[in-house]
């Protein structure tokens, strides 16, 4: 009887701490205030507008429990009074290693207009990651290690009016400014493929992105003589292979010659993993 009872109980311990593992991805506590710090040397309507009215989590503190998963399961901190999180309109995290977006975060906070992802390590971001913020007007991913960004990143905020890209390693961006047609201030400072900024004048903001596009497309040339010599480098490890397994070209040794065969590539791809 005893027996089954700490069976029983030990069970049920598993039991939860499965569901906290996976019921529970990301924890966040947010400091709730009101900032005006995204408006600095911003003097566009963006800034005449909202400047008075930014009511921000600011995360004070994150809690990865499943390391596999990207969602935001809680959210935590003290409003000021009468407030609440449909009131909150900017989103802040900064300062601390965390390589990807935050998902989920517009569960919590469904009204977001600015949204500032600063000093992460972020190295990649994709249009998923914004598509729940349709009503974004400011974003900020400064002071990562961006280093790509897609044409289509920005296919769900046609509204942004302010863009920090500052601080990256950005080496390709592909017509990805295209779809934003009220963006009134840029900032591409400090980046591999060109430094620049552009604020309160839309010819020069276009200017900047015309001379961004010119400087960071992909080098088809470039590119395509990396693959020739990729190519011929699988080409001259299959060589080295055939010839560490049969101990001469397979015709010579009186074998037919499977290229077609998918044993054959199979055999091949094991020891070529094994050889490189």
């Amino acid at each position: 009887m005893l027996f089954w009872t700490k069976m029983n109980l030990f069970s049920t311990i598993f039991i939860l701490l499965i569901l906290t593992t996976f019921t529970t991805n990301i924890k966040i506590a947010c400091k709730y205030d009101y900032y005006n710090k995204w408006m600095l040397n911003v003097q566009s309507n963006f800034s005449a507008q909202h400047k008075q009215f930014i009511y921000e989590c600011m995360v004070t503190d994150i809690k990865i429990i499943n390391k596999h998963e990207r969602e935001v399961s809680n959210v935590s901190g003290i409003h000021d009074q009468n407030m609440t999180n449909e009131n909150v309109k900017s989103f802040s995290i900064g300062n601390r290693v965390m390589h990807f977006m935050p998902n989920n975060v517009e569960k919590f906070f469904t009204n977001l207009i600015v949204l500032d992802v600063y000093a992460t390590r972020l190295q990649e971001i994709h249009k998923k990651d914004l598509e729940p913020f349709p009503d974004l007007k400011f974003l900020s991913l400064t002071n990562n290690e961006l280093k790509t960004i897609n044409f289509d990143l920005f296919v769900y905020n046609p509204n942004l009016e302010v863009l920090l890209l500052t601080g990256n390693r950005i080496e390709i961006v592909n017509d990805a400014f295209e779809f934003l047609s009220n963006l009134q201030y840029l900032s591409f400072r400090n980046n591999l493929c060109k430094s620049g900024e552009a604020k309160n004048n839309r010819n020069e903001v276009i200017a900047l992105i015309e001379d961004i596009h010119t400087n960071c497309e992909i080098d088809y040339e470039k590119a395509f003589g990396q693959c020739k010599s990729v190519l011929k480098m699988i080409q001259n490890k299959q060589n080295e292979a055939e010839t560490l397994i049969f101990g001469s070209p397979l015709m010579n040794n009186g074998l037919t010659y499977l290229s077609n065969s998918s044993i054959y590539i199979a055999f091949v791809a094991i020891v070529l993993n094994l050889w490189i």
